[in-house]
């Protein structure tokens, strides 16, 4: 007896990282020599689709193919969604103004900023009243990035470094949350 090489099987291993799940299942699937697989992420409520690790058609897009001429093996990744804010806008006059972010430990926060009528320096304060970023100039524009280092309240704060009646900050941020 002889065996064709369209008989051959591979096994084809799926595994997620994350909060979702995959089409099929996760786990371990046998399938021919030259069968080409579909395989869909389908992220959890709260996550979305990262992108798949492994031999795979394409890398980001959420549904994808594998062609089975060898044993794969495949990994879907998922993260949490970011959260958007803003714009929110306030009226910080010569002084100053601030924003409180509840935070979980390990999330990262990005923000953008822009001032009318002064420029500003800025800083953030940990649940602790610890300082973990500041500007590193006086502008009417910018971005700052941290991670959160532990839980709870942090203070983005801005202070007018101008003697003028009146400044207005706009400011946006998102927070990625940690995987």
């Amino acid at each position: 007896s002889f065996s064709r090489a369209s008989d051959k099987l591979y096994s084809l291993t799926i595994a997620t990282n994350g909060d979702g799940n995959v089409t099929p299942t996760a786990g371990r699937h046998a399938y021919t020599d030259g069968s080409v697989i579909t395989i869909i992420s389908n992220p959890g409520v709260g996550s979305q689709f990262d992108r798949w690790n492994g031999p795979v058609t394409s890398t980001t897009s959420a549904r994808t193919t594998v062609t089975m001429n060898q044993d794969r093996t495949v990994t879907a990744y998922f993260v949490k969604t970011p959260i958007n804010f803003g714009p929110e806008i306030r009226d910080i006059g010569t002084g100053s103004g601030f924003w409180n972010v509840s935070l979980n430990s390990e999330d990262q926060v990005k923000f953008t900023f822009i001032v009318t009528g002064a420029d500003v320096t800025y800083s953030v304060k940990d649940p602790n009243n610890k300082t973990v970023l500041t500007s590193p100039a006086k502008g009417q524009n910018g971005q700052g990035i941290f991670t959160a280092t532990a839980s709870g309240n942090y203070q983005i704060m801005f202070v007018s470094t101008s003697k003028v009646t009146k400044s207005v900050l706009t400011l946006s941020y998102v927070i990625y949350p940690k995987p």
